[in-house]
């Protein structure tokens, strides 16, 4: 029994998701996922860990070194460093403009539930409110202004 049909949830491939994060071309081996998009809408969700800051250099600065202390105390999680998880393209760290690109790009794959883990590694309790109050407040209504002026150049 496929996941779909037991938990209602479609997973997607993770090579399409380090490529719509990396912005590079998704490799479709030789599958069409136009058709059975739409009937998925409301059905993707992924989990990535979360650091917002002004700046992509704040950004790392205030989540290499908890993210790194995350890994490393994980009994079961690969064992990888912040520029690590950086190559892959599996993370929501950056700057707004990194965030809400990356966020977009998540969108136009059709995955509309974005979990976001922003409290790892014993990061610095400042920090991660700061996070989250550039995500709420400067990342999503970029995020739903972009995808909204993308819908419309659609119909038009």
């Amino acid at each position: 029994m496929s996941t779909e049909a037991l938990f209602g949830l479609r997973l997607l491939p993770a090579r399409r998701l380090f490529c719509a994060l990396e912005g590079s071309e998704i490799p479709n081996n030789g599958l069409d996922i136009s058709e059975a998009a739409p009937q998925a809408l409301g059905d993707n969700v992924v989990c990535l860990h979360t650091h917002v800051a002004e700046t992509d250099a704040a950004a790392r600065k205030e989540a290499s070194g908890p993210f790194d202390l995350y890994v490393e105390t994980r009994l079961y999680a690969k064992k990888m460093v912040y520029d690590d998880i950086l190559r892959s393209g599996i993370h929501l760290f950056g700057s707004v403009e990194t965030v809400t690109k990356k966020l977009c790009a998540l969108a136009d794959m059709r995955v509309d539930h974005v979990m976001t883990m922003q409290n790892f590694g014993n990061m610095a309790p400042a920090d991660v409110t700061n996070s989250m109050r550039l995500l709420a407040e400067r990342v999503m209504p970029q995020v739903r202004q972009r995808q909204a002026s993308r819908s419309l150049r659609g119909v038009a």
